[in-house]
């Protein structure tokens, strides 16, 4: 029993809400929204009913909480939008140095098309991204968990340093395991040239 009170004392603490708080605002930023909403939700329920709180004070908690979550999810969805028109707008100067390197002269100016061109199924994916009423769940999470979202949406940048940081130290750590185990493979065995294959001499009048 002692050790499911330790469990109790870990999950109901406050830093282990923070570090829920991060695992979701990673996340968010790797646009797995709902999966971030989730979490922090479950984590504010965890450590709020640690806290044995009185009504009075839910409801002031609430009546704080949930219009920074509305204002946040107003700007969440702005910045939403915002990417998908930047990433339109990269495709068109993709598409204007493909032309410029079929059609210009070395040194010559890039000339930005008019119109970007999307494909029809291209067009619907972005239409149905940028329906809001395909998006309400996420909309809703957001309001709901808007710590995490906002952390996740802010700290992009610092995000993509950390997940960086991580991946190589990571990729440090299986490296020299394998090259351990290479090592000790190599100690122990002998590389030999493989033997040609030679084919019976009869083989061909077999066929015959």
């Amino acid at each position: 029993m002692e050790i499911f009170s330790v469990i109790g004392m870990i999950i109901t603490s406050f830093y282990f809400l923070l570090g829920l708080i991060f695992i979701a605002a990673v996340l968010d930023h790797k646009d797995h929204e709902r999966w971030a909403g989730l979490i922090t939700i479950s984590g504010l329920i965890i450590f709020g009913s640690a806290l044995d709180l009185s009504l009075g004070n839910i409801a002031i908690m609430v009546g704080v909480y949930l219009p920074i979550g509305f204002v946040w999810s107003f700007v969440k969805w702005k910045l939403y939008l915002n990417k998908i028109i930047l990433n339109i707008k990269r495709k068109g100067d993709s598409q204007a140095e493909q032309v410029a390197s079929k059609t210009s002269a070395p040194g010559d100016a890039i000339r930005k098309p008019s119109k970007i061109i999307l494909t029809e199924s291209e067009m619907r994916v972005i239409k149905n991204k940028g329906n809001f009423y395909k998006n309400i769940d996420v909309i809703m999470l957001s309001i709901f968990s808007w710590p995490s979202s906002f952390i996740g949406t802010i700290c992009s940048d610092l995000l993509d340093v950390v997940e960086q940081f991580i991946r190589s130290h990571l990729v440090n750590i299986y490296s020299r395991i394998s090259a351990t185990a290479m090592l000790e493979i190599e100690s122990i065995t002998t590389v030999v040239k493989d033997e040609p294959k030679h084919e019976p001499e009869n083989a061909g009048d077999k066929n015959q």
